[in-house]
């Protein structure tokens, strides 16, 4: 996956270090109860582009139901990493760029949460969220969902609901937003 260079160009242009964009997979919606099972991170820098993901080991059997929604069962991370062995890397990684994600404090929420609970601090890099951001200024979709605003946009969004291409998706729907409020 790439970015168009007018992408790229309306990026660096704001964010002349880079940026990155995050997404996860949860076993559930609490960052209190459930875990992450899936995380993904896109870097772009000037010095080109990065992918940051892991499958990971929530030490607990994934609902039924959360399978149904993103497809990740509990064979697939049987033997992947656990998350307190994941996330200093993810937090060196983003290092103190800018981060964006869609529906930013639901992500964010279960990274602090477990970077909490592993007396790990988190950098002072602003957060940015390409749903919010794009309430503000597509105009014509029918929600604000990550589906429908690829969708809406024409960003390509092969396996929605996995860290990977939804990561992606959100810094392409983001850049665009960035571009010029956006209609059809």
């Amino acid at each position: 996956m790439d970015l168009t260079p007018a992408a790229r160009e309306v990026l660096f242009r704001i964010f002349p270090e880079g940026i990155v964009a995050i997404d996860l997979e949860t076993t559930g919606l609490s960052p209190l109860l459930d875990q992450i099972i899936e995380l993904a991170a896109v870097k772009i820098t000037p010095h080109g582009q990065e992918l940051f993901h892991h499958l990971l080991n929530p030490d607990i059997s994934i609902a039924t139901h959360s399978t149904a929604f993103h497809g990740i069962t509990d064979a697939m991370v049987a033997n992947a990493p656990r998350i307190h062995q994941v996330l200093p890397q993810l937090l060196k990684y983003i290092g103190a760029l800018p981060v964006v994600a869609h529906n930013a404090k639901y992500d964010l929420g279960f990274i602090a949460f477990a970077a909490f609970k592993q007396q790990l601090r988190l950098k002072d890099s602003l957060v940015y969220d390409s749903c919010t951001f794009a309430r503000a200024n597509v105009h014509g979709p029918d929600n604000y969902k990550l589906s429908t605003l690829a969708q809406f946009m024409g960003v390509e969004l092969k396996e929605h609901h996995r860290a990977v291409d939804d990561s992606w998706a959100c810094l392409k729907i983001f850049a665009r937003t960035l571009l010029a409020p956006f209609k059809p």
